[in-house]
């Protein structure tokens, strides 16, 4: 079972061919142009849970940019507007259409000139930015990246910067959290009403003004004199303490490397409710309820990267804010690789290297089977569809490349010198290329135009060769990629690598163009060969060379992506005598991933000699390699397979372990699977895990006869971790299906909006053309982007399977 919890993106699901042109459009989009600079927004709110209505009054300090102005442009997306007045008091016209609030001023405004304009407004039930959830009772705020307009009307766009005020008035037992310093804590107790007010003495850009409500107990801990601050529903105080635990030792460690202590009065974390991720709010990041772990999922389950993420944010995207969405790599490839960067500092080299490499594989992934586009680029229909895996992931990439190029001292000097330069500050692009070049004096626009304005990465062939009479290993490698924007030939540094008896040898080269050969003389053979060892450049590599050099590779590779690579080619030499190298070098590796590749290598194989191994590995340690072990179990429908994973499934002190040998034991096709089921569905569990997986398992044995327990599980009485693994099992459990489809269409109107989103991929993958006006009266209806990106993308699936041949 897959758990992925991040900062708020677009999550992958199923693809079609032109995806690309669905969600990306042909037409650019460029900041929107500024008559007036919000200087302070002051919002005072008397929020109803119970009811999902707020009385809203919207007070904001702006000063006149352009010359002579009497009009000021909000926008405010479905509210009711009860009137607008200068701070003397006197009223302004207005008209207001749903989406702009246009004010007419009394006069004209010269240049630089301040005006405070209130708004008076309600909202019942919004249809984005301010979320009301039933279970458990909160409210929550969500505003990347131009939604904040659904629930107070301003200037919505990044570059927007302001303090802020929120004094949010809720029944009494409710806390209201937002950015800042709590000025305020009033109860009521006549009118069973508690006040908050909460004060954000540094600007921040509008989407980042944050409200969440709900009956929170806290954790308060400190970093230095920082007041770092947890809140969770009541009785759930340890598990947040667990989730979020990390996040002192993250405080310090950006700190002291970004050379800017972390820079607000508070560092604030909210655990939501059906939530879907992270989001940086200034000083208040909400986060996933997911993050709220008990003892037992503590035991392989851990927040940490979400923490860091978030956290780190706070340098990247709230102090510096990209200054419109083009460039929102400035603050998800950066948060992403800074949260790289705390893994390697807080669990080392070989977990950080791991995950560069996983990140990478999501990005390929996109490129090949989503759409390709430039990191930064002005193409998009809706701004949420820009946060991908090229924005997240190939942006941490890129700078893990600079960083190599520039060099360590280097780099971070370049780090501190952009962090302080445009502290507060809208940046794009060109801001931190012009600290490179401030720093080190280079001319880094040949590396960005490659990597960051063009689409794309090389995909390398290489072919080793040794020539014993002349002792020279002789490397000959060939780029070829192919796609609209991507560079003809791509131009970087790269590092081969030999190990000849017992001693290293290394050698720095250019690429620069298609084809090269390489030749170098040694004193023997090599035992190891590598290209970019530490696995720096972001690319595809084919490395042709002996099968000895492989065997060699998985038991003494320096680096762990080596051994895992290692393991992936000899999975294509199935054989005892393979096998038998697994078994040795599963036992002496001590990463966890490397052991979790050897097991996937060996399950492929399916030999008897595989069933053994796996058998004995399924009691190693490290409980994400015992869960790889399961997994490639589920390749074995033999009695010795089926009684170790029941025995798993009942004793396993890991959920995830548990929940993956149901998994595997309904793939494998157990005969006790139904009971095992039946066991398991009765089981409570962090996020559900165990009776997700008990869902999961009935979709697993592709029986037309579950189908209804399976739809049972998409209803709204159970938990989402149950309807979402019933939403994605119906199509594995028997495929498109009339009542099955009526199902996901009805799904389309669910309250919670993660469930919209499932339906309409799983409809979408199924090609099903009779969805599309369904699909498309929902399109129109919803303004919620997120919404409206997955149905644009769930159309372009259908298209594509009513276009493809069958």
């Amino acid at each position: 079972m897959e758990l992925e919890f991040r900062c708020g993106r677009l999550r992958e699901g199923s693809y079609a061919a032109n995806l690309r042109a669905h969600l990306l459009g042909s037409e650019p989009r460029y900041a929107p142009d500024q008559d007036w600079d919000s200087l302070h927004i002051r919002l005072e709110l008397q929020i109803h849970p119970q009811h999902r209505t707020v009385q809203g009054i919207c007070t904001t300090a702006l000063k006149a940019l352009a010359e002579k102005t009497n009009r000021i442009l909000f926008d405010a997306v479905a509210m009711r507007i009860q009137g607008v007045s200068l701070d003397s008091g006197k009223k302004c016209a207005y008209r207001y259409d749903g989406k702009k609030l246009s004010v007419r001023l009394p006069r004209s405004w010269k240049r630089f000139e301040i005006l405070t304009l209130s708004i008076r407004y309600s909202l019942k039930n919004p249809p984005a930015g301010l979320h009301f959830i039933r279970r458990p009772l909160q409210v929550w705020s969500q505003g990347q990246p131009e939604e904040s307009r659904f629930w107070f009307p301003c200037h919505d766009a990044p570059h927007e910067k302001a303090t802020s005020e929120v004094v949010a008035t809720v029944p009494s037992g409710f806390v209201a959290v937002s950015n800042g310093i709590l000025a305020e804590d009033s109860r009521n107790p006549k009118t069973k009403k508690a006040t908050f007010h909460w004060q954000m003495n540094s600007p921040h850009s509008v989407y980042l003004i944050a409200l969440a409500i709900g009956r929170f107990g806290t954790v308060e801990e400190k970093w230095e004199n920082i007041p770092v601050l947890y809140f969770c529903e009541k009785g759930r105080e340890e598990e947040a303490r667990r989730g979020f635990g990390k996040t002192p030792k993250a405080m310090e460690f950006f700190s002291r490397k970004i050379g800017l202590r972390y820079p607000y009065e508070k560092y604030a974390q909210v655990a939501a409710a059906q939530f879907p991720g992270g989001m940086e709010n200034t000083t208040c990041t909400l986060q996933t309820d997911a993050a709220l772990l008990d003892a037992r999922a503590a035991l392989d389950v851990d927040f940490d990267r979400l923490v860091a993420h978030e956290l780190a944010h706070q340098w990247f995207g709230d102090l510096l804010t990209c200054r419109d969405w083009s460039h929102a790599w400035l603050n998800e490839g950066f948060a992403t690789y800074f949260e790289a960067l705390f893994t390697e500092h807080d669990k080392g080299k070989e977990e950080f290297q791991y995950e560069l490499h996983e990140n990478a594989q999501a990005y390929f992934h996109e490129t090949e089977k989503r759409y390709h586009r430039p990191v930064v680029s002005s193409l998009y229909k809706h701004p949420h569809t820009l946060f991908d895996r090229h924005l997240y992931e190939k942006g941490a990439a890129v700078l893990h490349m600079l960083r190599h190029l520039l060099g360590e001292e280097s780099w971070w000097e370049v780090i501190r010198h952009y962090v302080k330069r445009c502290r507060n500050q809208s940046v794009e692009t060109k801001d931190f290329l012009e600290a490179i070049r401030a720093v080190t004096g280079k001319n880094a626009e040949p590396f960005f135009d490659q990597w960051v304005f063009a689409a794309g990465y090389p995909s390398l062939t290489a072919y080793y060769h040794w020539e014993k009479s002349k002792k020279t290993v002789s490397l000959w490698i060939t780029q070829k990629q192919s796609g609209p924007g991507f560079p003809n030939c791509f131009k970087f540094p790269i590092t081969f690598e030999f190990y000849v008896q017992g001693r290293r040898k290394r050698f720095q080269e250019q690429i620069e163009k298609k084809e090269h050969t390489f030749s170098y003389r040694l004193a023997a053979e090599p035992r190891m060969a590598f290209l970019d060892p530490e696995n720096v450049i972001l690319k595809k590599l084919r490395f042709i060379k002996p099968l000895a050099l492989f065997q060699e590779e998985l038991l003494h590779a320096p680096h762990a992506i080596c051994r895992l690579q290692a393991a992936q080619a000899l999975a294509s030499y199935p054989s005892a005598e393979i096998l038998e190298l697994f078994g040795r070098a599963f036992r002496r590796e001590k990463f966890w991933g490397v052991q979790a590749e050897i097991a996937r290598s060996a399950g492929a194989m399916r030999l008897p000699q595989a069933l053994e191994l796996l058998t004995l590995w399924a009691r190693t340690p490290h409980p994400k390699a015992r869960r790889a072990v399961l997994r490639a179990l589920g390749n074995f429908s033999v009695p010795k397979a089926h009684r170790l994973l029941e025995q798993v499934c009942r004793r396993d002190p890991s959920y995830l372990v548990a929940a993956q040998a149901l998994r595997s034991l309904a793939q494998a096709g157990g005969p006790r699977t139904a009971k095992m089921i039946s066991e398991n569905l009765q089981k409570k569990s962090w996020w559900e895990v165990l009776r997700a997986a008990a869902v999961s398992a009935l979709a697993d044995q592709k029986k037309l006869r579950e189908i209804p327990r399976l739809i049972r599980f998409t209803q709204a009485r159970h938990p989402y971790p149950l309807r979402s693994a019933a939403i994605r099992g119906l199509l594995e459990a028997g495929g498109p299906r009339a009542n099955t489809f009526q199902i996901l269409l009805g799904l389309l109107c669910d309250p919670d909006e993660r469930i919209q989103i499932l339906a309409l991929r799983s409809i979408g993958e199924w090609g099903n053309n009779e969805a599309t006006d369904a699909i498309q009266k929902l399109q129109k209806k919803t303004a919620n982007q997120r919404i409206q990106s997955a149905c644009q993308e769930a159309i372009a699936q259908i298209r594509g399977h009513v276009d493809s041949p069958t």
